[in-house]
């Protein structure tokens, strides 16, 4: 199979075809950067590049600007979004605390996303952690993709 671009990667994989190799991204820590060039990683080339990982653009923003991005003319591969809930042993609070205060804010979030954006992969959310308890109640969110 030829070498693809990392959307052609990336689409393929969320239409759930075959790729030419499972997209690898990753953010490491500058220390970590500047010890791989001291072990011989040239200076002037991107880490993504030297290992030959694929590209992504990440944007921060909150529920509130999604529009003011949107109508700013970017467009979208995927949505997702980091919510550390939990960690090795435990989640942070209890489901009812997550039903009354965050589930609202992802269903809203979600419901954006489904009626704004015609992406390949709608909303992703990566929690960190033990989410075992807060599974049923993703059900009802539309949600279809999940980072643990």
């Amino acid at each position: 199979m030829k070498e693809m671009t990392s959307s052609q990667r990336f689409k393929r994989i969320y239409e759930h075809r075959e790729a030419d190799r499972i997209p690898v991204i990753d953010s490491p820590r500058q220390a970590t950067i500047e010890r791989w060039q001291k072990e011989g990683m040239p200076k002037d080339i991107d880490f993504v590049d030297f290992f030959g990982l694929d590209h992504i653009a990440v944007i921060s923003v909150d529920n509130a600007l999604l529009d003011m991005v949107w109508d700013a003319g970017y467009e979208f591969g995927c949505v997702s979004w980091p919510d550390d809930m939990g960690y090795k042993h435990n989640q942070f609070f209890s489901v009812k605390t997550y039903r009354e205060i965050l589930k609202p804010v992802h269903k809203r979030a979600i419901e954006w996303i489904h009626q704004t954006i015609q992406c390949l992969q709608v909303s992703v959310l990566r929690t960190s952690g033990v989410s075992r308890p807060w599974q049923k109640s993703w059900a009802n969110i539309n949600l279809p993709g999940l980072f643990i």
